[in-house]
Order: C-alpha cells, then sequence, then structure tokens
C-alpha cells in the first residue's frame, strides 16, 4: 500500500470511531442536558488564571 493510501485509511478509520464514540455519548446525556450544563457552569478562565489558581 502507498502512502498517499495509508493516511485517509486511517483519518476515516478515527473519523467512523469517533462518529461511534458521539453517538454512543448522545445516549447517555442528550445535547439539551449538556448545553443546560453549560450555561450553569462556572464563567471560564484563562490558562494564566487557572494556572495560578490551581485548576
Amino acid at each position: 500500500m502507498s502512502t498517499k493510501l495509508a493516511a485517509p485509511t486511517v483519518l476515516k478509520t478515527i473519523f467512523d470511531r469517533k462518529t461511534e464514540e458521539v453517538a454512543e455519548r448522545q445516549k447517555r446525556c442528550p445535547i439539551s442536558e449538556l448545553e443546560l450544563a453549560a450555561q450553569s457552569a462556572d464563567p471560564v478562565r484563562g490558562f494564566r488564571q487557572a494556572w495560578r489558581i490551581g485548576g
């Protein structure tokens, strides 16, 4: 197999698996629940501030 064909095959394999993972996770936590959790989450912090606070 040539290198030119290998990359798309590997990428397709990764894409297919990630598509399965997203479907599995959507069954466990629907988008509507995820959106509610995001709305009630603490405000985001910048990297530097998060590093100073320790988390």
